[in-house]
């Protein structure tokens, strides 16, 4: 568990600040990640995602540059095998 937070999995919702959606599409769009991850973890990595859900399914939102950005994540994630999705 993180020193200082009482969660130990937390899902991380990253935006590209570059596409200059609107709030309502930026929203739209967290949440097809959000479910997408959810689904894939729950069907992929099901221990580790019953033990998110348990915690709360805890969330965070962050932003990217660029989608060259997004894709280091998404690469670093997947050398991690860390559940991700693209939307």
């Amino acid at each position: 568990m993180a020193k200082g937070s009482p969660f130990t999995y937390k899902m991380v919702i990253v935006m590209r600040t570059d596409l200059n959606m609107s709030v309502g599409k930026m929203i739209a769009q967290a949440c097809h990640a959000a479910v997408g991850c959810s689904e894939e973890a729950k069907r992929s990595q099901t221990k580790h995602w019953r033990r998110w859900m348990d915690e709360g399914a805890k969330k965070v939102a962050l932003e990217a540059d660029s989608l060259e950005e997004l894709e280091e994540l998404a690469t670093k994630a997947e050398s991690l095998n860390i559940t991700y999705v693209l939307i």
